[in-house]
């Protein structure tokens, strides 16, 4: 096989490749949105489904603006999967309570990030531009937002959905 063939085979199995991931990830969609549901309903909780498939709950509401893309987001934020096990905060006592204190983080500060720029998760992107400027909400991420197939780190396993408590704490147009 000459080399260009080579290089347009293996084009054409990544396309095909990338294409059987693509449905199944939108497999996955529907599946983690059945999953959340049924837990959301088993809980008592009524959340928002936003188009893309991200329910979200706003707990208290902000009065400051909602963020839009490019703008500066400030923000504490409690992660853990849908099983209840935290993998991550910004929040001191919520990192006590469940071991995962780090004495050289500073907790103070929030987590700040750009609206938009795909520097965080995609259902980060989109849920925190829901909640205004010193609101609250919990975001059910569904794995195709999230990490999907590749999941993060060992905390957070292949095809995980994700429940996120947030405190937007600053918005800079």
């Amino acid at each position: 096989m000459s080399e260009e063939g080579y290089r347009t085979y293996t084009n054409e199995l990544r396309q095909q490749q990338q294409l059987l991931d693509e449905a199944k990830l939108a497999d996955k969609l529907v599946a983690d949105g059945d999953t959340i549901d049924a837990f959301l309903a088993k809980e008592g909780i009524e959340a928002i489904t936003s188009e893309s498939g991200l329910r979200y709950l706003i707990t208290e509401e902000g009065n400051g603006p909602n963020a839009e893309p490019g703008d500066e987001v400030v923000v504490h934020y409690a992660g853990r999967i849908l099983n209840g096990d935290y993998f991550d905060t910004s929040i001191e006592a919520v990192a006590k309570e469940n071991g995962m204190y780090n004495p050289s983080r500073n907790y103070s500060e929030g987590f700040s990030f750009n609206i938009g720029q795909g520097r965080v998760i995609k259902g980060w992107d989109e849920g925190i531009a829901y909640i205004k400027e010193g609101g609250k909400g919990t975001l059910y991420i569904p794995s195709p937002l999230g990490y999907g197939s590749r999941g993060s780190g060992p905390k957070i396993p292949p095809y995980s959905i994700l429940v996120f408590d947030v405190e937007v704490l600053k918005v800079n147009k």
